[in-house]
């Protein structure tokens, strides 16, 4: 646990050093329980705040398909990076493995856990709430950007080049194929 605390502080404020050690040590349990722990946050802020919204579904989502979904995606945007990045870099000689990868990812998710208090304050927090509400999640989430990117890049040996068109190509791929599969059940019967 303790080496996990650490891992998680370093993430935050050396992230380069710490998604070296982590590309090589593969700590892909601590990593995945980290992803499940804010997969879950995420399940929950859907039901709390979003809930209201899916109205228009053929089916109540419930904090566990949430939480599969978001878990799921994770696991895909993970493969696909990997597989994309050793395609791009088919004429270098790319370095590092998927597990490295996959636990640099994982540990990349640490900003997630912020996602739920963000969205709170900008629900119950009045005025000011609702102010910082507008500005806190899109910080949230180019800080998870953010991290992604170095995970990538340190774990896998590539350029941040590289591994910001990874990220944003297997992303918008990412997007594109879970709409393909959400749009049909949005549609009337």
């Amino acid at each position: 646990m303790h080496e996990v605390l650490r891992r998680i502080r370093g993430v935050v404020l050396t992230p380069v050093a710490s998604f070296e050690e982590i590309a090589a040590e593969k700590p892909v349990g601590s990593a995945l329980v980290i992803v499940v722990a804010v997969s879950l946050l995420g399940g929950y802020e859907y039901q709390l705040i979003h809930q209201p919204a899916s109205d228009m579904l053929p089916f109540e989502p419930t904090l566990l398909t949430n939480t599969a979904m978001r878990a799921g995606m994770f696991l895909v945007t993970a493969l696909g990076i990997f597989l994309l990045t050793r395609i791009l870099t088919a004429i270098f000689e790319p370095s590092g493995d998927f597990l490295g990868l996959l636990a640099a990812l994982g540990f990349a998710e640490i900003p997630g856990a912020f996602s739920l208090p963000a969205n709170l304050a900008s629900r119950f927090g009045g005025t000011a709430g609702s102010m910082l509400g507008s500005v806190l999640p899109l910080a949230v989430s180019l800080w998870g950007a953010v991290l992604a990117v170095v995970a990538i890049r340190e774990s896998l040996k590539i350029s941040t080049g590289l591994s910001l068109v990874a990220y944003i190509i297997t992303t918008v791929a990412v997007f594109l194929l879970s709409m393909s599969l959400w749009m049909p059940m949005m549609l009337p019967l």
